[in-house]
């Protein structure tokens, strides 16, 4: 056996050899499949490592609200009847994460465009339903004030 590969392989030939009756390096064609493969995997996992690394904790933060946000606005789709702006600011909250993690140059833009349309969308929502609803005026409010504050710390920091 080849002392190069890694963990992963050595795993992966042990169950194959278990399964099949015969080891991972006998047969060619699942070696030409399978072993590029688990390179990229492990390549992947060492540079998204290395990669967050590179992040100040308040913008990994941000990056993770704004992924957050994303993902929850796209699951109350189908709760709140498919309205089309829900899907948009979902939308375009993952790609201002996105913009972000991969430190593009019109993230500055993005982040001010997102926090013009979330505050009034998050505003829209709070007015229109007042205070009938307590759960949803509480949550409305707090993604208004965590839009605030996250945007006014990237602006200020891409400033520096």
């Amino acid at each position: 056996m080849n002392s190069k590969l890694p963990l992963i392989q050595f795993n992966f030939n042990l169950i194959y050899y278990k399964v099949r009756g015969k080891s991972l390096l006998q047969s060619n064609t699942l070696n030409l499949l399978i072993i590029p493969i688990l390179h990229k995997v492990k390549a992947i996992t060492v540079s998204l490592s290395k990669r967050l690394k590179t992040f100040k904790s308040f913008q990994l933060a941000s990056i993770v609200f704004y992924a957050v946000t994303g993902l929850i606005l796209l699951a109350f789709l189908p709760l709140t009847g498919y309205p089309p702006h829900l899907g948009f600011l979902g939308i375009f909250s993952l790609i201002t994460a996105y913009s972000l993690f991969a430190k593009r140059g019109w993230a500055p833009w993005i982040v001010a465009i997102l926090f013009i349309v979330n505050t009034a969308f998050s505003l829209d929502v709070l007015f229109s339903v007042g205070f009938s609803n307590i759960v949803v005026a509480l949550s409305m409010f707090a993604y208004a004030v965590l839009t605030w504050v996250f945007t006014a710390s990237l602006l200020l920091k891409s400033r520096d």
